[in-house]
């Protein structure tokens, strides 16, 4: 399971495209391409901006689809997130361990 403290950000070469169709991300290295099939998934990415944790990413898609489901729409952005890791369009932002 990801960690909601966790920071995703698009890496280098991975950039959002869209069409008047639709909205996908490019991968310019690797010439792959995943299509964002609704506006939930394009409000994770935009969000995935490498300042937000997934924790703030959850809360700030809440707020904009207040309508839903809490927990779905949580599930939702962790189902997303992850995914998108796997296909090597996000990763996660290291975090810097300080000594005690």
């Amino acid at each position: 399971m990801l960690d909601l403290g966790a920071v995703p950000y698009l890496p280098p070469g991975v950039l959002l495209e869209s069409t008047p169709e639709q909205s996908y991300l490019y991968d310019s290295e690797s010439h792959s391409y995943a299509l964002l099939d609704n506006e939930a998934a394009i409000a994770i990415v935009l969000l995935c901006d490498g300042a937000r944790s997934i924790g703030t990413i959850d809360e700030e898609v809440s707020r904009l689809f207040r309508g839903g489901c809490r927990e779905q729409i949580q599930q939702d952005v962790l189902a997303t997130i992850d995914l998108l890791m796997r296909e090597s369009f996000l990763r996660l932002a290291a975090v810097d361990a300080q000594d005690s």
